[in-house]
C-alpha cells in the first residue's frame, strides 16, 4: 500500500501559499484523499459547498474542514467531519451511488478536479507551517505561472505506464508525482487565466454579489487532454475555500 502523502505550495513575492494536499490514507485499500484548506492554525478559513453552481442557499454547508475523497470502488465524495449535522458531512457530487472509475482499473487517465485560485489571498501560510510540514512539501516552482495572477489548476491521476502529452512549459506548470498508489501517479498542471472571480446568487438577497473564493469544480472526463476551458466541462458540484 503506498505511503504518499504531498502538500503542494508555491512562493509569490518571497510569500509561501497552500495549494493542496494529496494523500493515500487506505490501509488495505487504496483511498485517496483532497484537501483544499491549509490547517495552518494562525490563519481562519472556511469552506463552502453549494448543491447549485454560483447559488448559495441556507442549507448549504459551511464548515471550518472539508476534503475531497476518491475510494478505491470509484466513489467521489466531499466530506465535512466536522459539520454539527451528521446527514450532511458527505455527499456525492454527482447523484448517490454514482461512481467513477474503480482506482484498480485506470489504464489511462482520469480527472479529479479543476481548481480555481483568483486570489492568493487565502492561501498563505505562515514560515512556521512550512518547517513543520517540510517533509511532506512540495514546492512548485515557475515564476511565470504562480506570478500573482489567477491559476487554474487541473488535478488527475495517470496510470504509471502512460505516457502524458508534452506541455508549453512557458505557459504550464506541469507536474507528474508517482506512486500515489502502487499504480496510478498525481499528475496536475497549472496555468494563468484571466477570469478573476465570480457573481454568486445568495438566497434572501436580490443582488449578486461578485466573489473571488478559490473554487474546486468536479469534471468529467473527455476524450482530449488539450481541454483547457472548464467553462466547457460539465461540473457537478462546487467546493470552495473561503
Amino acid at each position: 500500500m503506498s505511503r504518499f502523502d504531498k502538500i503542494l505550495t508555491f512562493e509569490h513575492d518571497e510569500t509561501p501559499y497552500f495549494l493542496f494536499r494529496a494523500l493515500n490514507f487506505g490501509t488495505q485499500t487504496d483511498e485517496l484523499k483532497f484537501i483544499f484548506l491549509a490547517q495552518d492554525p494562525r490563519f481562519s478559513r472556511a469552506a463552502i459547498s453549494m448543491k447549485k453552481p454560483q447559488e448559495m442557499h441556507r442549507e448549504d454547508v459551511v464548515s471550518d474542514y472539508g476534503e475531497l475523497t476518491y475510494h478505491s470502488d470509484g466513489s467521489l465524495l466531499f466530506k465535512y467531519p466536522t459539520y454539527e449535522i451528521e446527514s450532511m458531512r458527505y455527499h456525492n457530487p454527482k447523484e448517490q451511488g454514482y461512481r467513477r472509475t474503480k482506482l484498480s482499473r485506470i489504464e489511462g487517465w482520469e480527472p479529479v478536479a479543476v481548481y480555481n485560485i483568483f486570489s492568493y489571498r487565502g492561501h498563505e501560510v505562515s514560515r512556521e507551517y512550512i518547517i513543520q510540514k517540510s517533509a511532506k512539501l512540495f514546492e512548485l516552482k515557475n515564476r511565470s505561472i504562480f506570478n500573482g495572477n489567477p491559476i487554474r489548476c487541473y488535478i488527475n491521476l495517470v496510470n504509471k505506464d502512460f505516457a502524458t502529452p508534452g506541455l508549453n512549459a512557458s505557459a504550464v506548470c506541469d507536474v507528474r508525482l508517482p506512486g500515489i498508489t502502487t499504480n496510478l501517479d498525481l499528475w496536475l498542471f497549472a496555468m494563468n487565466i484571466h477570469k478573476r472571480g465570480f457573481y454568486l446568487n445568495v438566497e434572501g438577497s436580490d443582488t449578486p454579489i461578485f466573489s473571488s473564493n478559490s473554487w474546486v469544480q468536479i469534471p468529467e472526463k473527455k476524450s482530449t487532454l488539450n481541454q483547457q476551458d472548464p467553462d466547457a466541462i460539465p461540473t457537478t458540484n462546487h467546493y470552495k475555500p473561503s
